[in-house]
């Protein structure tokens, strides 16, 4: 609860991916604009990624969840290449005055008006049960 961001900041992630066995189609990723995330009233958005190349953008408002972007495929996303190697991806948010834009190692994915999410509030990892990973980065900069 401690780490929050309000207004226009850039929050990014840096995740190890080590081998997602059967597991490929577990995404994981951030959430941002969180809030009364222990209580019936939570709500915020997030932006994950799963070994499939996909990502996908969703809001959360209580118990139920709106799907922004859905599942998109992208060269973007590094994947697991195999041999215990691992796989690094970066995940950027920067949420301007009216956009918030998504990137995932450099490369833009999309711009999404910024009233279409929550974004002021809690920021933090979210990760999907079964998956092995390191996460190196998890920072936020206010413009």
């Amino acid at each position: 609860p401690s780490m929050t961001a309000r207004s226009e900041y850039t929050l990014t992630s840096t995740v190890f991916l080590f081998d997602p066995g059967r597991r490929h189609r577990e995404a994981y990723g951030v959430f941002f604009g969180g809030g009364d995330l222990q209580g019936d009233g939570q709500a915020y958005s997030y932006f994950v990624i799963r070994d499939t190349g996909e990502y996908l953008i969703k809001r959360r408002k209580g118990s139920s969840t709106e799907t922004v972007v859905d599942w998109t495929t992208t060269d973007a996303i590094m994947k697991y290449p195999g041999d215990g190697e691992q796989a690094k991806n970066v995940l950027e948010v920067v949420c301007g005055a009216e956009s918030v834009d998504f990137y995932v190692n450099g490369t833009k994915l999309t711009s999404l008006p910024r009233n279409q999410l929550d974004v002021d509030g809690i920021v933090g990892l979210r990760l999907n049960h079964a998956l092995e990973v390191h996460v190196s980065e998890l920072r936020v900069e206010q413009m």
